[in-house]
């Protein structure tokens, strides 16, 4: 074998071996690579279904930013809910007194009233909400005469409701139909004399809540207001007992309600159970007419309490 050839066939050996150790290389890296994308997508898999048994059904990943202090905020799952509120309120009617006369004084106190409602909320924050409220009272101004003032008011409201969720603070607008009464009453032995207004008309309300740190604690605040539209008859009695003596037509009763206050929420198996404690007024625009101490308008204020659940 002469030198040409021996020379040749060293470099191509070499040649083979360096070809041959670049493909095994590629080969180990392709693998390598296989393996640490499949170990990835392992571990995020794991991260995701630790993240679902932490946060319950119907968790997703948190897009807008919403995040404090390690509490779970974003979750989506539709909800059902009611409620009980208990208003301690008192009337605020017009009144006057007279040292000479202190029996010129209606003497309204706290009254106890109940208000319930039940709703849905889809995963989207949509929903709707059903709210009734009932309130009764009467005040003597002259208790030896039998001689008083009675009030009795009333409202229903059909909802569609909205959720949404701004710099940590939770907002709920709502708007729909409400219908609801007001009846006022002159009365002493033998005779009353009645106001009775019923109507139907719009309600728009807005409401947030807003976490005090991580605690199990919320501040909470609701603003309403409603525009009723009907009629109101005056009746007498006697005689003959309850005969309506007028019927004043096409009458508009504006109603503007708050509550500020402060909300504990608890998790249970039965679902987040939550009391609530404030403060709620209203004042309710009565169309003019000559009863009840010419008011036009009734104010009712006091503390509220309420208790529901949410599943």
């Amino acid at each position: 074998m002469n030198t040409k050839s021996m020379i040749a066939r060293i470099v191509f050996r070499f040649t083979l071996i360096a070809v041959t150790s670049i493909l095994c290389g590629s080969l180990t890296n392709a693998d390598e690579a296989h393996l640490a994308s499949y170990n990835d997508l392992l571990r995020r898999i794991e991260h995701l279904e630790s993240y679902s048994a932490h946060s319950g059904p119907g968790a997703i990943a948190d897009t807008g930013g919403c995040e404090s202090c390690g509490c779970v905020q974003c979750c989506c799952s539709p909800t059902l809910y009611a409620g009980a509120e208990m208003p301690w309120l008192q009337v605020q009617s017009s009144g006057f007194a007279i040292p000479a006369a202190p029996l010129a004084t209606p003497n309204f106190g706290q009254e106890p009233s109940w208000r319930i409602w039940a709703g849905y909320e889809s995963c989207e924050g949509l929903g709707f909400r059903a709210t009734y409220w009932d309130f009764e009272d009467s005040a003597g101004i002259s208790p030896t005469l039998g001689f008083g003032l009675g009030i009795d008011v009333y409202t229903a409201d059909l909802e569609l409701t909205q959720r949404a969720q701004f710099c940590g603070f939770d907002l709920l607008a709502s708007g729909g139909v409400r219908i609801g009464g007001l009846e006022q009453s002159i009365f002493a032995p033998g005779f009353s004399l009645v106001r009775d207004f019923d109507g139907a008309g719009l309600t728009f309300g807005v409401g947030f809540e807003r976490q005090v740190g991580c605690s199990p604690f919320d501040i909470y605040g609701k603003f309403r207001g409603s525009i009723l539209f009907g009629d109101t008859d005056i009746n007498v009695s006697p005689p003959p007992p309850g005969v309506t003596v007028a019927t004043l037509n096409n009458q508009t009763m504006p109603i503007w309600e708050m509550q500020l206050g402060l909300e504990y929420n608890r998790k249970t198996s039965y679902g987040n159970l939550f009391a609530r404690a404030g403060v709620e007024a209203q004042v309710w625009d009565v169309p003019p007419v000559v009863i009840g101490l010419f008011d036009t308008h009734i104010g009712f204020f006091g503390p509220t309490f309420a208790i529901g659940v949410e599943r």
